[in-house]
């Protein structure tokens, strides 16, 4: 049922007009598939929430799983140091989370206390489910071996809808709003200059997206215009490399008994203080198509930003300046 959906809605997205007009039905026929296939369910939690987790822990296992995203997205040296001490340190205080509160249990007087803590870990219970005589194995194997995928016309239309976007030349305006979520850089935040703000933006534009950057980075690469001392942005690249060329330079000034002078310049805010005009201008100084930088000045220009906490949402803003960070 969820295939011929599908396939009637894709076709409906490629009748439609313009950019805005696609993206508009596309998410409509989205949202109509969730509620038909999907639909909201309310459900009682029985199982209460681990004993032993606490709010630290909380906050550990959410910055854990932020690197590990950040570490699929990019997989550089410096990303992965960085999810390997944040899921260290997140099982560390697991495992000490852990420790405390079996302590706390089974040093009570009372046997049957313990004994019923013990019985909560699974401790003493054996057993497990047999399956019913009506059902074979051969039965569920060919149930889970044989579960059908998308319509390959469904998958086409889908594609077509994705990469004609471009060739109209602009970004949809749906793709250009953000809901960004305030990321704390220390730990009690006093001023707004203390968040760091994190777009949220609709999957599929992450999508269009990658395929922008791969391509534009592929060009840049093939006319070999990034520096080669250039360590950021790069694969195979990290701040690892910027460290080593620069320690080299300094052993090699002392070896040859010259003076070393390095002037560091630290730019605040750097994503958001990005001005369109001039990463236009260098788009086209770089010889970009006019095709792809008409895109470009469409994903740059007439960006939307609400800031969103839990229920509550902002009046949204408009970019003047910056690039969207996620």
């Amino acid at each position: 049922m969820i295939i011929n959906d599908t396939i009637l809605g894709t076709f409906a997205v490629s009748n439609a007009s313009s950019v805005d007009d696609k993206v508009t039905v596309f998410n409509r026929l989205i949202k109509s598939l969730y509620d038909i296939h999907a639909p909201i369910k309310s459900i009682t939690v029985k199982r209460p929430p681990a004993p032993w987790m606490s709010k630290g822990v909380r906050m550990a296992m959410r910055r854990r799983n932020r690197a590990f995203r950040k570490y699929r997205r990019d997989r550089s040296d410096e990303n992965w140091v960085l999810y390997k001490s944040a899921r260290n340190r997140c099982n560390q205080m697991i495992r000490n989370a852990k420790r405390r509160h079996i302590l706390e249990n089974i040093t009570s007087t009372s046997a049957a206390a313990i004994w019923k803590f013990l019985g909560t870990l699974g401790i003493g219970k054996q057993g497990h489910e047999d399956l019913p005589n009506t059902i074979g194995l051969d039965d569920i194997n060919r149930h889970f071996t044989t579960t059908p995928s998308l319509d390959r016309s469904a998958i086409r239309q889908t594609v077509e809808f994705i990469t004609g976007l471009p060739r109209q030349r602009k970004l949809p305006s749906l793709w250009r709003k953000a809901y960004v979520r305030p990321l704390p850089k220390i730990t009690n935040p006093t001023l707004p200059t203390h968040f760091r703000p994190i777009s949220i933006l609709p999957f599929l534009s992450k999508v269009l997206e990658a395929c922008a950057h791969k391509q534009l980075s592929s060009f840049i690469a093939r006319h070999n215009f990034i520096s080669p001392l250039q360590s950021g942005f790069r694969p195979g690249h990290s701040t690892a490399t910027a460290l080593l060329k620069v320690t080299g330079d300094i052993r090699e000034g002392i070896s040859e008994s010259k003076v070393t002078a390095m002037v560091l310049i630290d730019f605040s805010n750097a994503f958001n203080a990005v001005s369109h005009d001039i990463l236009e201008s260098i788009l086209s100084y770089l010889m970009v198509s006019p095709g792809a930088l008409d895109w470009f000045q469409s994903y740059l220009r007439e960006r939307q930003q609400a800031v969103r906490n839990e229920e509550t949402l902002s009046n949204w803003c408009e970019l003047a300046a910056g690039v969207p960070q996620g």
